[in-house]
Parts: structure tokens; C-alpha cells; sequence
């Protein structure tokens, strides 16, 4: 039976703050289900983890031991490159790869460019099937998926996980979608505060779970700080009271009172005082000793994020993008014919269509028409091409701008002071830099291409509550169909090179300014 064992395991990417901390695991497998689900913040190490798991990295401290008959098998987040390992099995013609290229819907002349094929050819959820056919056709014990159904439409991502459930060794899968962590897991590893946490139950019932033994450790430190400032209040009135009761008869004697007044019996009376008040004092303190370790005994794990919101540029024109006719792929070839849509003001949509269908075609086009009429346009788009590179733009944004973005960025669950100085974000880390970018600039339309890509779900969450609010147009192309009812009132689909709109119609006219 495949095992994985941790040992006070330490990883760095830099002399910073290290990523993972004298982590200790132990997994074995498979039990109920094969999958593990992986979640947390951007940034806290879910791939760094994988890639430790995987050999691709060494620990700096620690023991890392992989019990499996073969090395275990990684699907990266990353689909930009054809690796040697997929470029093989798609001419294996065995009965195991032809199995999976058909459950995948998988065909080897996708890649081929005489045929026209190639792997820039491909939308960026064949080139996930074809990482996971690779991968799968290795037959692992242990199966490492970093963000599996990213790019996939509901129709791809269902067939995916219909491969996966009939896995049988053990596998670990980085997931932001819900969806997959509930189908595939029954145990839920949470990554935080550079270490780790296993969790029983798949993600749903395991984050109820932790969440309400959080709120309810906060509720006790809460508690506990509040008891903390009364007692610190108290000692204060005790040692206000202990200086009156010892200065106040000197006192009294400099103002011209009679010396030989002080009998001997108001004498022991005030130093029983004294005492009394020497004696509430030590007590007091005692007390609030007691108090800082009740604050101390409670772990509380430190939160970062809040709400966001989209800045808003009004616009004096009601109709602000239209594409009519035949639209050309990017090779030149007619991909969609008799189009008609309109992005109007203040306007909704969503975007949809299986992988290929030519929604990025649509999306080009409708981008092209924004930009002949000068709309300030927000565009988030599907992958970035390099994610420092977006580190390295926001260093380089003047001090005010840079302050406003990294607002944001903290916003949105990423602590500023540390991705500002690293040269090796995580994806999440950089798509939050892509999209505080936008969120920080006053734009009248907002474009998105698969935001939820690579984000941790409570940033998710954050989002959908930005776009709810935000008075501007609204293109989002998005898989993520719960998303797409909460903020979208009108579709456009794009199937068998045709464009369906239906839907609400335009919003009523709203008042521009600028």
C-alpha cells in the first residue's frame, strides 16, 4: 500500500520566512476514496508540497519518504509546455494509452503540426487531459494533481473525474473547485501558519468543521483579551489606591497638621491600609498573569483579507462594444459565423462554450471593439505568461499606485510586505496581483477570462462579491456556472461555431460620468 512520511520537514524559497516548517505527515492509502484533497491560502505552499512530494524539490531540513513502487506522478498547474513525457504517449499504442485517449476524448493528431495539430493548437483543457493521460498512463501508486479541472468545461471536468475515480493508489489534488474536492476526497490536508493540518471528511463537512473550532477559539481568546484589559484596569485602581494610602498622611502633615495628632491607633490604621493595598496589588498582578496565559493558551490563526471592491469609471455611451458577421480565428481561418452581439453599458454576460468552441475567438474580437472606442477596460486574462512578471510591475508602479494595489493584494489574502520581495510567486499569488491591478483602477468594463483560476476559494467568495456590486459592464468567461448565475443576467454561448444570446436584455441606461 502506498505511504507518504514527513519528518520535521522545512523549505524555503528564499532566506524569507519559510514556506513550510518542520512539517510532520503521514498518509497512507487508499481508504475510502483514493484522493486527499490539498487546500489553503495563495501562497502557503499547496504546489511546494507537491513538488517536495514529487523530488522535484529538496527539503532544507527533514526527512521526506515516498512509499510507492514507482516515483510518484505530478500534473503541474502549468499547461504552457509540451513535455518529452506527453509528446510519447501520444503515439503509444498500447491497450492502456488508447483506453485513456478515448476516455479523454484524447486524439493524437491534436498534436501533430502537419496535420494542422499542435500543442499551441490546443485550448488549455485538452493540454490538461493530455497531462493527466500521461501521467496516468505511467500507472503511479502515488498521483499528485496540482489544480486539475482548471480550464475545463463542466462536461470535461465530469469526464476527468470519471478517469480519477477509478484510481487506486493514493493521490493528492490542490483543487479550488468545491465541486471535485466533495466527489474525489474523504480526508482534507489544510495548509496554514507554514505547517499542516489532516482533516477527516472531504473538503465541505471537514472546512464546517475547522472554521467553527476557529470561531470558536477566537470567541475564547476574545475572552479571554477582554478579561485581560479589566484586570489590567483593576491593577491600575489598586496601585492609584496603594500610592494615595502612602502619600496621603505626608500629604496632610505639609499642609500644617497637628504632628501629635496621629495617635498611635491611626498609625496602625494606615499601615494595615498600606498593607491591604500592597496585598490587592500582588494579587492583582497574580491575576492578570493568569489572565495573559489564558490569552497565550489559545492559538488564534492570523487572518488576512477583507472585502473588495471594483473601482468604477462611468461611461457616456450606451453601447460600447459590438461584433457583427464572421469572426477569424487567430490563424486566419473562420472560426464563428453570423455573430451578432453587443456589450452594452452596465451590461452582464456570461461567456460560455465547451473548450475549443471559440469563446477566446469571441472574447479577442469583443476586446478589439473596446479598444476602437477608448473604454477603459479591465482585463484579467486567463493564464499569465510569466508570474513574476507581475510582481516586477507592481514594484514598478509609483509609490502611490503601488500602495493602492498592495491595499488590495492584502485584500484579497496575500500578505503585501512578503510577495513584493519574492521572485517565485505562486500562480494565486500572481492572478491576485493581476487582479488588484484592476480592482485599484477606475474602469467601465470589466473583462474576465477564467478568474477563478489558481485562486484559494475564500478569495473566490471576495470576488463574486466585488462583481455583485460593481455598476460597470460585465464580460466573464467562466466554467464556474454558481458564479456565473450570481453575477451575470444574460449569456452568450458559443456552440458549433454559432453565437446563442439569451437572457435579460440590457440594463436600464445608467448615469456616466467622464
Amino acid at each position: 500500500m502506498p505511504s507518504i512520511h514527513l519528518r520535521g520537514l522545512t523549505l524555503a524559497h528564499t532566506t524569507a520566512t519559510p514556506v513550510l516548517d518542520e512539517v510532520t505527515l503521514d498518509l497512507a492509502g487508499p481508504s475510502d476514496r483514493a484522493f486527499v484533497g490539498v487546500v489553503g491560502a495563495n501562497g502557503v505552499g499547496k504546489t511546494t508540497l507537491l513538488r517536495l512530494l514529487a523530488g522535484d524539490l529538496e527539503p532544507d531540513r527533514g526527512h521526506r519518504h515516498v512509499d510507492a513502487a514507482v516515483p510518484p506522478a505530478l500534473v503541474p498547474q502549468d499547461v504552457d509546455h509540451l513535455d518529452d513525457e506527453v509528446a510519447a504517449f501520444a503515439w503509444r499504442w498500447d491497450g492502456v494509452a488508447e483506453r485513456l485517449r478515448r476516455r479523454l476524448d484524447l486524439d493524437p493528431d491534436q498534436l501533430e503540426p502537419s496535420l494542422g495539430g499542435g500543442w499551441d493548437t490546443c485550448s488549455p483543457g485538452q493540454r490538461k487531459r493530455w497531462q493527466l493521460a500521461a501521467a496516468l498512463a505511467r500507472d503511479p501508486n502515488v498521483l499528485l494533481l496540482d489544480e486539475p479541472t482548471n480550464h475545463l468545461d463542466v462536461d470535461a471536468r465530469d469526464q476527468l473525474l470519471d478517469v480519477l475515480e477509478g484510481f487506486r493508489g493514493l493521490g493528492l489534488v490542490v483543487s479550488h473547485d468545491r465541486a471535485v474536492l466533495d466527489r474525489l476526497t474523504d480526508r482534507t490536508l489544510l495548509l496554514r501558519d507554514r505547517g499542516v493540518e489532516l482533516h477527516a471528511g472531504s473538503y465541505t463537512p471537514a472546512a464546517a468543521r475547522w472554521r467553527a473550532a476557529d470561531a470558536a477559539r477566537r470567541e475564547q481568546h476574545d475572552r479571554a483579551s477582554r478579561e485581560h484589559r479589566r484586570v489590567r484596569k483593576q491593577l491600575g485602581d489598586a496601585r492609584r489606591d496603594r500610592h494615595s494610602a502612602q502619600h496621603g498622611p505626608a500629604a496632610e502633615r505639609r499642609k500644617g497638621d497637628d504632628p501629635e495628632a496621629r495617635s498611635m491607633l491611626a498609625k496602625g490604621r494606615a499601615e494595615d491600609a498600606e498593607r491591604a493595598h500592597g496585598q490587592r496589588v500582588a494579587a492583582t498582578h497574580a491575576k492578570l498573569a493568569r489572565a495573559q496565559a489564558a490569552i497565550d493558551a489559545v492559538e488564534v490563526t492570523r487572518e488576512i483579507g477583507g472585502e473588495v471592491g471594483f473601482a468604477h469609471a462611468g461611461s457616456r455611451r450606451r453601447l460600447l462594444a459590438e461584433v457583427v458577421g464572421d469572426v477569424a480565428h487567430a490563424g486566419g481561418a473562420t472560426w464563428l459565423s453570423g455573430v451578432d452581439v453587443a456589450l452594452h453599458r452596465g451590461a452582464r454576460v456570461h461567456l460560455r462554450g465547451h473548450n475549443g468552441a471559440g469563446k477566446t475567438t469571441l472574447l479577442r474580437a469583443v476586446l478589439a471593439s473596446l479598444a476602437a472606442t477608448g473604454e477603459r477596460v479591465g482585463v484579467l486574462e486567463q493564464e499569465l505568461d510569466d508570474p513574476a512578471a507581475e510582481v516586477a510591475r507592481v514594484r514598478a508602479l509609483d509609490p502611490t499606485q503601488r500602495g493602492r494595489v498592495l491595499g488590495v493584494t492584502a485584500l484579497l489574502g496575500v500578505d503585501p510586505d512578503r510577495v513584493l520581495v519574492t521572485d517565485d510567486p505562486s500562480p494565486g499569488e500572481a492572478r491576485k496581483l493581476a487582479l488588484a491591478r484592476i480592482l485599484a483602477d477606475e474602469v467601465s468594463v470589466v473583462v474576465l477570462d477564467e478568474p477563478t483560476n489558481h485562486l484559494d476559494l475564500p478569495s473566490i467568495e471576495r470576488l463574486e462579491n466585488a462583481l455583485v456590486d460593481y455598476p460597470g459592464a460585465l464580460l466573464l468567461v467562466t466554467h464556474d456556472d454558481a458564479l456565473a448565475a450570481a453575477v451575470t443576467t444574460q449569456t452568450w454561448e458559443v456552440v458549433d461555431g454559432q453565437v446563442a444570446v439569451s437572457g435579460h436584455g440590457t440594463p436600464e441606461p445608467q448615469a456616466g460620468g467622464g
